[in-house]
């Protein structure tokens, strides 16, 4: 999309070489292919764990969240995002994140809220220097919307969040300033154009994979995959096979969601919430992209709405730990 990529410009200023994120300085003292593939699996777990620890905020006994992390990890979009590197390295933060937002949302004290924004922000900067700018985006909303619905005090606990986001600024500055040095040399400097940056918006009809992996045929396929027919028919052309090859959740992850949610008032908020980020991965099937993209400017800079769908993402998984918690536990009868 730039000339300049590779070709001249100052290395540490492309976020994605990871020259100032520490997990791939490993790269330099590992084989190079046998290390590169190491630093995806731990990421991949490192995600999973933080989906766990997630879930265990939520209420739930060790075994559930165990059962809902590992899950996460063999998802469609995970699994998927393992072929993408950088997007797999912010979106493990993800969860961490939100621990660290719901420790701000929780603390009963001051020390306990300094503590806790102290962790956000390092938190949160590890996952602004694993690279990935829409996943900043889609971290920024979701712990917002995690307090609005976890905070007895969401106006208090939002100062704290601000607080760790300064945090985050600071620690993550070796990354983001030759970044924006960059970005004011390239053609992203007013903004990705609203057609490239909506580009692999999610298809409504993508949402059947979340009930069935290959709902629409199987990417890698073309003669099976539902998708590419749709593009090469001029149906809709710009259908294809998305920014991830699959969304599939699992039966399970499906049935704890729904337990987990409707166990009171905050978690079905949270489950709401989440449908924010369903609706930006839709994109331009959407109105409503547009206006966001008006109105929140860091979205102009980045491209593909459906890598929101991260954010649904980390919200479903706990929930669905505490779900099967529920389940285990005898608090819902087997039979619903």
């Amino acid at each position: 999309w730039w000339s300049g990529v590779g070709l001249g410009i100052n290395a540490i200023g492309n976020p994605q070489h990871g020259l100032t994120y520490p997990p791939t300085w490993l790269l330099a003292v590992l084989p190079s292919l046998w290390g590169a593939d190491l630093l995806i699996v731990l990421h991949l777990a490192l995600f999973g764990f933080g989906v766990a620890r997630l879930s265990r905020r939520l209420g739930a006994s060790p075994m559930p969240p165990a059962i809902a992390g590992a899950a996460g990890m063999l998802s469609g979009y995970a699994t998927s995002m393992v072929v993408m590197g950088v997007p797999l390295m912010s979106m493990a933060w993800l969860p961490w994140v939100l621990v660290a937002a719901d420790g701000i949302a929780r603390a009963d004290a001051r020390r306990a809220s300094v503590k806790a924004a102290a962790l956000f922000g390092v938190a949160f900067a590890l996952l602004v220097m694993a690279g990935d700018p829409a996943a900043a985006v889609t971290g920024s909303l979701a712990s917002v919307l995690w307090l609005l619905a976890r905070a007895p005090r969401p106006v208090r606990a939002l100062g704290w969040l601000a607080l760790g986001g300064l945090v985050a600024v600071v620690l993550s500055a070796a990354t983001w300033m030759p970044a924006i040095a960059v970005i004011a040399e390239s053609n992203r400097a007013g903004g990705v154009d609203a057609a490239a940056a909506t580009s692999w918006s999610m298809h409504p009809l993508r949402a059947l994979e979340w009930f069935s992996p290959g709902a629409l045929g199987i990417p890698a396929d073309p003669s099976t995959d539902l998708g590419a027919i749709y593009a090469t028919a001029a149906t809709d052309p710009s259908m294809g096979s998305g920014w991830a090859l699959s969304l599939y959740l699992g039966v399970p992850l499906r049935v704890g969601i729904a337990l987990g949610a409707s166990s009171e008032r905050r978690n079905r908020f949270l489950l709401l919430a989440s449908l924010v980020f369903v609706v930006l991965a839709l994109g331009h099937y959407t109105p409503l992209y547009g206006g966001y993209r008006w109105l929140f400017l860091p979205e102009q800079l980045i491209r593909y709405p459906e890598r929101h769908l991260a954010g649904a993402l980390v919200i479903w998984l706990p929930l669905a730990g505490l779900g099967l918690h529920r389940l285990t536990t005898g608090e819902v009868a087997r039979s619903r």
